[in-house]
């Protein structure tokens, strides 16, 4: 029996698979993922991915993707597992989650939170949950103290410190090495890799710290350890920020292209490094972004003279993927330099529909589908360690032999052109849950 497309959809949504969408997964169930959040204490909750349990002592920070600005937080979960958000914020958003060395994000209930289609939203949801997933904590090497301001020395809420040019990974979440102030100023990252000098003996810290903040200087920082000092558990280190000023006036423009053609409407992010990074990532530095025009073109200003790396399409769920390429160089600016970055490429983004992200099955999948890619000439798509026959459409069926134990399973999609060219990428895999059934 050959099936049209309009008779698989229909099928599709007639299968008896029950989908928990739990109050946590609204955005995940909704067909066009409009969503408009109003956010009030009793909306922000941290679960426990394995057991659906409230999760305290978790920092969430709502962020505007395309300024790249903190529009409320951090706040901390309670032991009830809500944050105590209290703000009405428009527009589109996401949260950045820092679950220390205990916790990983799972999933989020989607990427974006808010209409990016603010002309259409659809009605508030009632409860954002925010999946994490322990993991064995191994806090050592750690790095702890505080942050302030150079000039009067009072300490520093919303700064951001990572490991890495890039605070996060997608989807919101952070490793042990990244970190977030209140308005104490007080920073604790771990996880930090030290190396010992052959000669001296010293402790030789491998990777910088970086310390972003709207307004500020970017720092990129390492411990120099003393003499002889064999200490991994360091404490009391002091990171003093200068504010921005009038000579921080250099910049860097370009233009973004997908398809050969200008993409517009994709957000460039910059990080500070001082060694190349070529992944997708989240914060970056706070306020340092821009959104392309309808030729393509960014302009990211107001940069202090130093070494920075461009991101295009770092938000989530932007529909732009970046791949590697050797154009993206990190790029060296002057004092008032402007720096003319090229052209740099994004590919299509594809996102995971059903099964989708962080979702719990009672019934293994029958099927998987997917956003549509244009000018995709075939799809090859993975699941848990296998490949599945390519397919032409936005959708395969799984096959009969194949068997979905109970537990965690991941997929992805890739798509080419006709000149076999990539064109799409899953920029993360789905993770879903099979649950055990009651004998």
């Amino acid at each position: 029996m050959v099936m049209s497309v309009n008779s698989h959809a229909l099928v599709r949504r007639l299968l008896p698979v029950a989908v928990w969408c739990g109050l946590a997964l609204l955005a995940g169930c909704s067909d066009e993922n409009k969503i408009t959040i109003v956010v009030t204490p009793d909306q922000v909750r941290v679960m426990d991915e394995a057991d659906g349990r409230p999760v305290a002592g978790i920092k969430v920070v709502m962020m505007d993707p395309q300024s790249n600005l903190p529009v409320a937080g951090p706040v901390m979960s309670r032991e009830d597992g809500y944050c105590p958000f209290d703000v009405e914020p428009s527009g589109a958003h996401r949260f950045l989650v820092f679950g220390g060395v205990d916790y990983r994000v799972h999933s989020l209930p989607d990427y974006w939170y808010g209409s990016k289609e603010k002309t259409s939203p659809s009605p508030p949801i009632t409860l954002v949950t925010i999946q994490v997933r322990k993991v064995l904590p191994d806090s050592l090497p750690r790095i702890a103290g505080r942050i302030v301001d150079a000039s009067s020395g009072n300490p520093l809420g919303q700064v951001f410190v990572s490991m890495s040019p890039y605070l996060t990974g997608y989807q919101g979440n952070t490793a042990a090495s990244d970190d977030v102030t209140f308005g104490d100023g007080f920073f604790s990252v771990s996880q930090i890799p030290f190396a010992v000098d052959p000669e001296s003996g010293n402790l030789i810290q491998i990777n910088p710290l970086r310390f972003t903040r709207h307004g500020y200087r970017p720092v990129i920082w390492s411990y120099d350890s003393p003499n002889g000092s064999d200490n991994v558990d360091i404490s009391g280190v002091t990171i003093t920020m200068r504010r921005i000023d009038s000579g921080d006036n250099a910049s860097i423009s370009g233009r973004i292209m997908r398809d050969g053609l200008p993409a517009e409407g994709v957000v460039v992010g910059l990080g500070v490094v001082d060694l190349p990074v070529m992944e997708k990532a989240g914060a970056g530095m706070p306020g340092w972004a821009a959104v392309t025009d309808q030729d393509g073109h960014y302009t990211i200003g107001e940069l202090p003279a130093g070494t920075y790396v461009l991101q295009p399409g770092f938000p989530l769920a932007d529909g732009a993927f970046f791949p590697n390429q050797s154009g993206n160089i990190p790029r060296k600016v002057d004092p008032g330099q402007a720096v003319d970055a090229g052209d740099l490429i994004v590919l299509h983004e594809i996102k995971p529909q059903s099964p989708g992200h962080g979702q719990w099955y009672t019934l293994p999948p029958t099927y998987l589908d997917w956003t549509d890619v244009p000018g995709a000439k075939s799809y090859e798509v993975h699941f848990d360690r296998g490949i599945l026959p390519p397919t032409d459409t936005s959708w395969i069926d799984l096959p009969e032999s194949l068997v979905i134990s109970p537990g965690l399973h991941v997929w992805s999609v890739f798509a080419v052109n006709d000149k076999s060219e990539l064109i799409g990428v899953t920029q993360v895999q789905a993770v879903f849950r099979l649950l055990e059934q009651p004998d």
